[in-house]
């Protein structure tokens, strides 16, 4: 079963190019039985080359298992003001039963709506298949670029991505270490002023010299 079909617009991320129109890309939703899920992927496979696969199981168990119970909460709910209504008299009270046994039936079928959606998402499952019909793009998407120019293609990628982790860094370290210069100026100021007066001043006297006189 198809669920859509997008033929006329371009991948996401992609812009419009000559490579890229609606004549050669097209993205189709198919809805298959969860048991038919392996064997339908391996008949799409033969279909072209395959650039990408990926799979995700989404877990509803607890979602399903919530709605259910509140379905049958809401079922007793609904028998037992029918049973009210059955058993009285009163006309005002009849009326007012009646009113309630509408509102808890919406509920209730609003309840029952969600859990035959969640019977639906647990017995079929969606498959995103993308196409295209153009050479050139499964080319430039499967074959990886050689020789120089791939090497400098890596190359810069690789230095791109140490700057950036770098800058991270500093980034991340540069408030601290501006908080720290802040907080340690005062400190050093004031330990090399206390030291200053600490420090006693050193007395320098000349050298005395001594007079002799020869006697003849």
């Amino acid at each position: 079963m198809v669920l859509s079909e997008n033929i006329g617009s371009y991948p996401a991320g992609e812009t419009a190019s000559a490579a890229v129109n609606p004549k050669t890309y097209a993205v189709l939703v198919i809805s298959v039985p969860v048991d038919e899920l392996d064997s339908t992927l391996d008949e799409l496979q033969p279909l072209g080359t395959v650039l990408a696969r990926h799979s995700e199981t989404q877990n509803v168990t607890a979602d399903y298992v919530d709605v259910q119970a509140r379905v049958t909460s809401m079922k007793k709910s609904v028998a037992r003001v029918q049973d009210l209504i059955d058993k009285t008299s009163d006309i005002d009270q009849l009326v007012r039963l009646e009113q309630e046994l509408a509102a808890r039936q919406a509920d209730l079928e609003s309840m029952e709506a969600q859990l035959a959606n969640l019977d639906r998402q647990t017995a079929r499952s969606p498959i995103t298949v993308n196409l295209t019909t153009d050479p050139a793009l499964v080319t430039s998407s499967t074959t990886p670029a050689e020789g120089f120019t791939g090497g400098l293609a890596k190359g810069w990628k690789a230095f791109v991505a140490s700057v950036v982790a770098l800058m991270t860094v500093l980034g991340a370290v540069l408030p601290f270490a501006l908080l720290i210069a802040v907080l340690a100026a005062p400190a050093m100021w004031l330990w090399r002023r206390s030291r200053s007066r600490r420090t006693p001043a050193r007395e320098y006297a000349a050298p005395k010299t001594e007079k002799t006189s020869a006697g003849t």
